[in-house]
């Protein structure tokens, strides 16, 4: 099977003809079948789906042949080459080390890209931009993570000396990154997978913070991206000393981006002086919208709390709150049923009339026990 299966993919374009030049026989001596039996179900499925090779959904790989096909795209620049595949394929088949999913996707194939990240720094012009857009769904394409650096892109409403307009900041260009992850899901095999960078003292970050709000303008939202900002140690030492915080536009300071430490610093502080800066406002401002959430969870754990310490007669109360149930002497119960626990089983028994409030609160707070 194996010699026959390295043909098939070469003669279908699917695999490097250099793997023709290997003893074959030799390499097929050296599979385990039984080492297929230390996959589960859905191990198994996901190798179908994902990494198999393929011509047109027929699959002509099994779990042993796809380990070696991966160890000889390993050892193709190696002396002892069957020698190295063989040591590659036993420790991969026996899940003592595994390759990235670049390498398992594409070793030995006619694209043999076998990296998992690539890391760019975007430059502030459109061609640049737009260069660094089409080298993230080349990359893509093939299997690989995509990490940019935004920082060096003018802020929202510096000015466009082509055009003599102002421009609309980085946000907006970060929704092309997003919907490219999308467009180009790694060859149809997997979602892609991006994330973007920019460091603090943008001016555009606070609107960059806002990406993966489910909340406001969807067009300002990137809900396929991953973030990172970039906090430089000036800016905790801001935050403990409860000092304010300056925001630029890379288009006036770009010499920050390339700097780190003492000379960040020293950088920032002589902008700060020259009033380089676009916006300024506390370092440690208050995060209202978490504010909010937390503000909430702290409701409910005050209400639990609150109820225990008032009493049954109290959570019962709440208990009827929760369930809409109306403050009134007499209720009608039409519909309602009890829950019991019965040899195991869960039976139900139909209420109907009208009870007293102590009995409907009774049986809520059994309901919900």
């Amino acid at each position: 099977y194996f010699p026959q299966f390295i043909k098939q993919g070469v003669e279908a374009d699917l695999l490097d003809q250099k793997l023709l030049g290997f003893d074959l026989a030799k390499l097929a001596k050296a599979l385990k079948a039984e080492r297929d039996l230390q996959f589960n179900y859905l191990g198994l499925q996901t190798l179908y789906d994902r990494y198999f090779l393929h011509i047109e959904d027929h699959r002509i790989e099994m779990p042993q042949a796809f380990f070696m096909r991966v160890a000889m795209g390993l050892a193709l620049n190696e002396v002892n080459r069957e020698d190295r595949a063989i040591e590659f394929y036993e420790i991969l088949s026996t899940f003592d080390f595994m390759s990235s999913t670049p390498t398992l996707f594409n070793s030995a194939t006619l694209r043999s890209q076998l990296s998992s990240c690539y890391l760019t720094t975007i430059p502030d012009d459109l061609d640049g931009i737009y260069e660094g857009l089409k080298e993230n769904a080349l990359l893509s394409k093939f299997a690989g993570g995509l990490g940019n650096d935004w920082t060096s892109v003018r802020a929202l409403g510096s000015h466009i000396k082509g055009t003599n307009g102002k421009s609309q900041g980085v946000v907006p260009f970060l929704k092309v990154v997003n919907d490219t992850a999308v467009a180009v899901n790694q060859g149809g095999k997997r979602k892609g997978a991006a994330c973007v960078y920019l460091e603090t003292w943008h001016a555009d970050v606070e609107e960059f913070l806002e990406l993966r709000d489910n909340t406001g303008d969807d067009q300002k939202r990137t809900h396929n991206l991953n973030m990172a900002n970039w906090v430089p140690d000036l800016f905790m030492k801001r935050v403990e000393a409860d000092a304010m915080w300056s925001l630029f536009d890379p288009r006036v300071v770009p010499h920050f981006v390339d700097t780190y430490g003492p000379e960040f610093e020293k950088a920032y502080a002589e902008a700060e002086e020259k009033k380089l800066l676009k916006a300024q406002e506390k370092a440690a401002k208050e995060d209202k919208k978490a504010k909010g959430k937390k503000g909430r969870d702290e409701e409910l754990e005050d209400e639990e709390v609150s109820t225990k310490a008032k009493g049954q007669d109290d959570e019962e109360e709440t208990v009827r709150k929760r369930l809409g149930v109306y403050h009134e002497q007499t209720e009608p119960l039409v519909g309602y049923y009890r829950k019991q626990a019965d040899a195991g089983l869960t039976k139900y028994h139909h209420i109907e009339g009208t009870q007293p409030v102590d009995t409907v609160s009774a049986l809520l707070v059994e309901l919900l026990a």
